[in-house]
């Protein structure tokens, strides 16, 4: 079984799970080119594990073009298999690109007991000794997202959707009080302008902790932006409503402490 993932521009994520088989592998090959043969696949291709579902993703490829995922497998008596799924990258994006993730973390501990989930994301990964991006034309992005509160705290994933503007704790909202992007214009510690998202709607793709978030913004400087994160997201727990009680009575022994 192959289940579609993921697609970007470069890259297409699938979902395989084999069955009933000794050995099993992949390959992503654009469409047009010959096709290997499962014998071909089994012993060049990239080897997969039996009975569970395996997300692999194929990479370095063309935009806007159709590919095949192959995957093969061969039994215990030496019959092979062979299953095949046409899937198109996407186009190439057309706005600012974003590569890394800085934290992600969720809490529920707010008057309305909703989910909250927070993303740092940045251009390049590369912070000062102030959390600002270091280098010129850096970017570190925030953004603050309400859902309904997860059923899995401790292993939380942001519901895949459009969200729009909101302040109220809403589903599907984003929060404009905490969301804004942080841009290095020079050299100087105060050389970093700190941009406000006003207006318009993120979009969020998911498979497993797998993502792709795409803002189309309006800003407080009055311009219109298209920003894109794809990458994996495990978002921390935090927050006082983050624990459960204790069901019996617990004996804790305190070594040491300190208050004012």
């Amino acid at each position: 079984k192959i289940e579609e993932g993921l697609i970007l521009s470069n890259s297409i994520s699938v979902t395989v799970n084999v069955t009933k088989a000794e050995k099993a592998a992949w390959i992503c090959i654009e469409n047009g080119k010959d096709l290997p043969s499962a014998d071909d696949i089994l012993s060049t291709g990239n080897s997969i594990a039996i009975d569970e579902d395996v997300t692999v993703t194929a990479d370095n490829l063309n935009a806007n073009t159709e590919y095949i995922f192959a995957v093969a497998a061969i039994s215990s008596n030496g019959a092979s298999a062979l299953e095949q799924k046409k899937i198109t990258t996407d186009e190439e994006f057309d706005g600012i690109v974003l590569n890394s993730l800085i934290d992600a973390f969720y809490r529920s501990d707010n008057v309305a007991g909703a989910g909250n989930y927070s993303v740092i994301l940045s251009s390049d990964g590369k912070l000062d000794e102030n959390g600002c991006p270091a280098n010129v034309g850096g970017i570190l992005l925030q953004l603050d997202f309400y859902n309904v509160a997860d059923e899995q705290p401790i292993n939380a994933t942001l519901p895949a959707g459009e969200y729009k503007i909101g302040e109220e704790y809403e589903a599907f909202t984003w929060a404009p009080l905490y969301s804004c992007y942080y841009y290095r214009n020079g050299t100087g510690v105060d050389d970093v302008d700190i941009v406000y998202l006003l207006d318009g709607t993120i979009n969020v793709e998911r498979s497993q902790h797998s993502y792709i978030i795409t803002c189309e913004v309006t800003t407080s400087k009055e311009e219109k932006i298209r920003i894109r994160y794809s990458g994996n997201i495990d978002f921390v727990q935090t927050g006082t409503a983050s624990f459960d009680p204790f069901e019996d009575d617990v004996e804790v022994e305190l070594e040491s402490c300190e208050g004012r």
